[in-house]
C-alpha cells in the first residue's frame, strides 16, 4: 500500500479519492495489526479527503465514520466509539433515509 500511496500522491495529490481510499485500505491493515493509533491516523487522513472531495453528506464519508468507531471500540474508547457511531448514522440517514436496509 505504501507504493500505491506514493503513485496516487504524485498522479493525484492528496486531496483525490483514490488517495483516501489507499489511506483507508492502509488503516485497515494497522487495525489488523493491533496498531490502533496508527489505524485512527490513516483513517483521520481518509476522511478529511472524503471530506473535501465528496461532503459530509456521502456514503464513504459515513463508512470512514464507522471505521474509525470500530477502532475507538477495539481500543475500549467506549465514549468516542459512540460518537463516531453517531456521526456515521447521522449521515447515513442523511443519504438514505429511516427505511434503508
Amino acid at each position: 500500500y505504501g507504493k500505491a500511496l506514493a503513485i496516487h500522491l504524485e498522479v493525484h495529490g492528496g486531496t483525490h479519492p483514490a488517495t483516501a481510499m489507499t489511506y483507508n485500505n492502509m488503516a485497515i491493515v494497522f487495525k489488523a495489526q493491533g496498531q490502533c493509533d496508527k489505524a485512527l491516523e490513516y483513517y483521520g487522513k481518509a476522511l478529511s479527503v472524503y471530506l473535501e472531495a465528496r461532503g459530509n453528506k456521502h456514503p464513504v464519508t459515513a463508512d470512514t465514520f464507522n471505521n474509525m468507531a470500530i477502532v475507538y471500540k477495539a481500543q475500549g474508547q467506549y465514549a468516542e466509539a459512540l460518537e463516531f457511531y453517531g456521526k456515521a448514522l447521522a449521515v447515513q440517514l442523511e443519504v438514505h433515509g429511516d427505511t434503508h436496509p
